[in-house]
Formats: C-alpha cells, structure tokens, sequence
C-alpha cells in the first residue's frame, strides 16, 4: 500500500499524469500513458485480492455468471430489447476511447459507470439533449426489490 501511494503522488507520478491528461484534452499520449502507469504502480498494486469489476468482491467475482452472454445473443431476446448489434462483452476499439480520454470512477475500475455516464451525456447522438436532462429512475424486480437505477432514450437504457 504505501508503495501505491508512493507512486500515486510523488512528483510524475500518477496523480500528475491523470492532471497532464486532463489538461492538453487527450491530443497527445498523456491519457493512455497515465493509464498504463497508473495501471501498472498503483491500481493493480492496491487491489490486491479485489476484483476489479467490483472492487467491493474478491477476485475473481462469481457474478454475473457467464450464461448471460449466450443469453444476449439469442436472437429472440435480441429483438425484445430492441438491440441492433451483436452483443460484445468486451469492444477494444471502444475500450481504448475510454483509456484515450483517461476515464477514471466508481467501484468497477474496468468499466466504470460513472465515465460512461458523462460520455453519453457528452457525445453526439439523436438523444443527446433528452438524455441529458433526465434523472435515473428506479428498477425494481418482483421478490427482490430495487436492483439499479436506468435513464432510457427511446432503445437506449443507461443501466
């Protein structure tokens, strides 16, 4: 721990990174750089046995069980949510934006919600405007109780 911190403040160190990124507005190297070394000297370091799609978990998490991929592929269940492509668990070319623009949020450090959210409210589609006013909304399962929040823009749901 104290070494992840060593390298999160000291002086080049994570910390001025993820500032130098923000500051030139991702036009050079900084973004993905900080990211790596961020990565590399204090995430990994201070995560130790956490799982890094839910800090809260222990690695590896058992949730969600990996059926829900097959599931999402399923044609049916496709046409029912209104998706228009193919289900990818994991999109590189989408990931590496994130990285790009130096995405940093809440307990998932993977995939973080809170990043997503202000991309979505950032970037330019038809939806742009509604979505951006819009508050999260509850959802609720029957016997189970409220389970996350949604924003939703015609087919699309922020989840």
């Amino acid at each position: 721990f104290n070494t992840a911190t060593k390298f999160l403040r000291e002086k080049g160190g994570c910390l001025d990174q993820v500032k130098a990124c923000n500051a030139d507005g991702a036009t050079d190297n900084s973004c993905p750089n900080a990211a790596q070394f961020c990565t590399d000297y204090v995430v990994g370091p201070s995560l130790g046995d956490r799982d890094p799609y839910d800090i809260r978990s222990k690695a590896p998490d058992p949730l969600p069980p990996s059926g829900y991929i097959d599931f999402l592929q399923r044609p049916n269940i496709q046409k029912a949510i209104g998706a228009e492509v193919r289900y990818l668990e994991c999109n590189d070319p989408v990931g590496g934006k994130f990285v790009a623009e130096g995405d940093y949020g809440d307990a998932d450090y993977i995939c973080n919600w809170v990043g997503g959210l202000a991309l979505t409210r950032e970037m330019e589609w038809y939806g742009k405007h509604k979505f951006g006013k819009m508050l999260f909304k509850d959802v609720k399962i029957s016997g189970v109780g409220h389970v996350g929040e949604v924003i939703n823009v015609d087919n699309f749901s922020f989840l």
